[in-house]
């Protein structure tokens, strides 16, 4: 090292006193050195070679009015922030789980007067555009824009379906005939907003994310089968156009937890069911 900083006391004088600025990079027992001028002032780079990579172990900056020197210590046994080459959105570009009808925004209960049968309700969907942003130098915090398409179907029991009357109102009838499959079934467009978290643990990735969401519902669909025939009830089952909710995303490697929850109803509430959606799906 003292060879280094000799020749760098060498080269400072020169550097000062070149006529065109100039940049300057070379090796010296494994170590990188830089010199570079800006604005009048030279600044010195020295990097170490620490395993794989290059740790700084030296800055110096120098002009005609004041000189400033700066030694970096790079220790296996002092801890250091490691922070990502870049920001990944770790929103899952696949779902699939369950989706259940709720009586209320943030409730887990059931919807009233629905008779469904969550155990076969399900739905999947494709996060189809996407963009990101960091928020920190480390690359470890940032801002999530999405948007997906999904298919959901929610299935009855007890020989339940939903029909609507010449009056415009959804309601559940039950058969008397015994169906063996009652559903509902609807598409929407959705678009989120997310912050999400990243933390590095060993080569993998540990990623929390949370936001609003905004969805589009079209496509809605009462259906039953019996007799191995599929019957369409109606094409019109009162869907809200727009819903408002949130999502949450835990995601560790290549897996995720995702949660969303609908908090305005999924049908018009003066003329149907009262039903707020949440869904609790695998991502990938």
């Amino acid at each position: 090292m003292k060879t280094i900083f000799a020749m760098l006391f060498a080269m400072v004088p020169a550097a000062m006193m070149a006529a065109e600025p100039q940049d300057t990079t070379f090796v010296v027992n494994d170590k990188k050195v830089t010199v570079e001028e800006i604005d009048g002032k030279v600044k010195v780079e020295v990097f170490d070679s620490l395993g794989n990579a290059l740790q700084k172990t030296f800055e110096g900056h120098y002009s005609a009015e004041q000189d400033e020197e700066r030694v970096f210590v790079n220790s296996p046994f002092l801890p250091r922030k490691r922070g990502f080459t870049g920001f990944s959105s770790r929103h899952p570009a696949f779902w699939l789980g369950y989706c259940f009808p709720t009586n209320g925004a943030f409730s887990m209960g059931k919807a009233d007067g629905m008779h469904q049968l969550n155990s076969k309700s399900w739905e999947w969907g494709l996060n189809i555009a996407s963009f990101e942003n960091s928020l920190s130098r480390l690359n470890d915090l940032g801002w999530n824009l999405n948007m997906g398409i999904s298919n959901t179907h929610l299935h009855f029991q007890d020989d339940y379906f939903l029909m609507r009357d010449g009056q415009g109102d959804v309601f559940m009838e039950q058969s008397s005939e015994r169906l063996s499959k009652s559903y509902i079934s609807y598409w929407t467009l959705s678009m989120s907003a997310t912050i999400e978290k990243q933390w590095r643990i060993g080569d993998w990735r540990l990623a929390v994310s949370i936001g609003p969401l905004v969805g589009y519902n079209f496509g809605g669909h009462s259906r039953y089968k019996s007799g191995g025939q599929k019957h369409t009830v109606a094409n019109d089952i009162n869907l809200n156009a727009l819903s408002l909710g949130y999502e949450a995303n835990v995601r560790f490697g290549g897996l995720s937890l995702y949660l969303r929850q609908w908090l305005t109803p999924l049908l018009d509430k003066r003329h149907s069911p009262t039903c707020y959606p949440i869904t609790l799906a695998l991502g990938f």
